[in-house]
């Protein structure tokens, strides 16, 4: 990850998790790690633990992975089209088919946005 997202490292976060409220105290280094990065969002399958009523109070969204995906593909398809083709194409053992790759997609619960790529008719 350091590597492909040289800055996507939080660091010196931890005095702001004892002051945050969530569902689950063992969840609450993650909204202090995006507080303090000041993130917009927070991707995960995990909802429950990261109520909108907690997070909007900090301008800070919280949506799957599946949601979040679709939402890159309305804003930029071809710039997502081309990461999500990226991905694909570093998958080499085996090699790995457009269709193939949004079937994995489909079967990694990200439904929607296989559904969305094969829309779109560009499949990574």
């Amino acid at each position: 990850m350091d590597r492909a997202l040289p800055d996507a490292r939080v660091v010196d976060f931890e005095l702001l998790i004892s002051s945050l409220n969530l569902p689950d105290v063992d969840d609450r280094h993650v909204l202090a790690a995006a507080l303090h990065a000041r993130a917009d969002v927070i991707v995960t399958w995990n909802l429950k633990d990261f109520p909108a009523s907690v997070l909007s109070a900090r301008s800070i969204l919280a949506e799957t992975p599946d949601d979040f995906i679709c939402r890159l593909l309305d804003f930029d398809a071809e710039a997502a089209l081309g990461a999500l083709e990226a991905d694909r194409r570093s998958l080499r053992n085996p090699p790995m088919t457009p269709q193939v790759y949004v079937a994995i997609i489909e079967r990694a619960r990200l439904v929607s946005a296989a559904a969305r790529l094969r829309a779109l008719g560009g499949s990574p």
